[in-house]
C-alpha cells in the first residue's frame, strides 16, 4: 500500500521522467499524461481502525483519514495519534480532513425505529431474540435511534474532530429512512 500511495503522488505531482524505488515496486522514467486537472490532485483517503501503520501512511500521503466501525471516543484517540504522526514528519495535522464511516439506523419515533431494528436483524439473518445484544453492540459507533438520538451521536463525532461522515445504510430498499436521515441530519447538527 505504501508503494501504491507513493506512486500515485509521484505520477500525479512529479514531472515526467520521475522514478521510484519502493519495497515491492520500482518505476523508471515514468510518463503520466494527462495529469489530474484537480489541484493539487484528487483527494487520497486512507482509512481503517487507526493502526500505527495506517496512521503513518495517512500522515505522509492522505488528504483525508477515514475511520471505520469506531465510536466518537475512539475517533478522538485516533485523531490524537494521527496528529502525533503528522508532527513527527513536519506536517500540519490540520491539513488532513477527518472522517468516519458509521452505520445508520433511524426511525421517526421509537416505534418506527424498532420496526427498522427488526428489518435490519432479518437482513443479517438474526432473529428478534438477538435484537437487544445486536443493537447494544452497535449503538456506541452507529447513528441509531430517533432523530434526536441520531443528532446527539453526530454531535459527539463532531466533538471528537470528525469533519465528514459517511453513513452506511444496510437497509438499501428503505428509502424512507434515507429521506428521514437527510431531513433530520443534514444541516441540523
Amino acid at each position: 500500500m505504501e508503494d501504491q500511495l507513493a506512486i500515485l503522488h509521484g505520477l500525479w505531482e512529479e514531472p515526467d521522467g520521475w522514478s521510484y524505488d519502493g519495497k515491492q515496486v520500482s518505476i523508471r522514467d515514468a510518463s503520466f499524461v494527462p495529469k489530474p486537472v484537480q489541484r493539487p490532485h484528487p483527494p487520497i483517503i486512507v482509512g481503517g481502525e487507526g493502526s500505527p501503520r495506517s496512521l503513518r501512511l495517512a500522515a505522509r500521503y492522505a488528504d483525508e483519514c477515514n475511520m471505520s466501525s469506531v465510536g466518537p471516543e475512539t475517533c478522538a484517540a485516533i485523531n490524537a495519534r494521527l496528529d502525533d504522526e503528522c508532527r513527527k514528519i513536519g506536517r500540519d495535522p490540520a491539513t488532513i480532513r477527518r472522517s468516519v464511516m458509521a452505520g445508520l439506523l433511524m426511525g421517526a419515533d421509537e416505534a418506527e425505529f424498532q420496526v427498522r431494528v427488526k428489518a435490519q436483524l432479518a437482513m443479517v439473518g438474526a432473529d428478534d431474540s438477538d435484537a437487544a445484544a445486536w443493537l447494544e453492540e452497535r449503538r456506541p459507533r452507529w447513528i441509531a435511534g430517533t432523530p434526536d438520538q441520531a443528532r446527539a451521536m453526530v454531535a459527539r463525532f463532531a466533538a471528537a474532530g470528525i469533519e465528514r461522515m459517511m453513513l452506511q445504510d444496510l437497509l438499501p430498499r428503505d428509502h424512507a429512512m434515507i429521506e428521514l436521515a437527510a431531513r433530520e441530519l443534514i444541516g441540523q447538527v
